[in-house]
């Protein structure tokens, strides 16, 4: 009676653990899989600077995404001529945190015979880890503290 007893406790705390092994699992796949990786975030944040003119390409205008000091909201097209050709078209550098990547973007002035450009001027995008806020820093990024791509 007693070997008896002592397997359906043994079987109930294995049932217990395959049960919570699986629920870990399945809610620590369901985070992964809301987050985008470093290649996708690279992939937005090129298309948010193409589509906001911030390069030389055209703008999509029916998506614009406003910065703070935009007080032209009304008159898109002060805020395209301002912005465009402010930044080179493909990233260069890439900051991760706990949340959100960070993209960074040279200025278009920047020549490209420089090789240390860790301090040169530029604009970073900010992305959520799950890929859904995208929008640009308003302050001047530290490309020291980045990785260059």
């Amino acid at each position: 009676m007693r070997y008896i007893a002592y397997n359906n406790i043994r079987m109930k705390r294995t049932f217990i653990q395959v049960t919570l092994l699986f629920i870990c699992n399945f809610s620590f796949g369901q985070v992964l899989n809301d987050t985008i990786g470093k290649y996708d975030a690279i992939k937005i944040a090129e298309q948010f600077v193409k589509d906001n003119g911030y390069c030389s390409l055209p703008p999509n205008r029916s998506n614009l995404s406003y910065e703070l000091w935009d007080n032209y909201r009304g008159n898109d097209d002060s805020i395209l001529k301002r912005r465009k050709n402010t930044l080179k078209c493909n990233a260069s550098y890439i900051s991760e945190e706990a949340k959100e990547w960070h993209i960074g973007f040279l200025s278009s002035k920047i020549q490209a015979i420089h090789s240390d450009t860790s301090n040169a001027p530029g604009r970073s995008i900010i992305i959520s880890k799950d890929g859904k806020e995208v929008r640009m820093a308003h302050k001047a990024p530290l490309f020291s503290k980045f990785r260059k791509l």
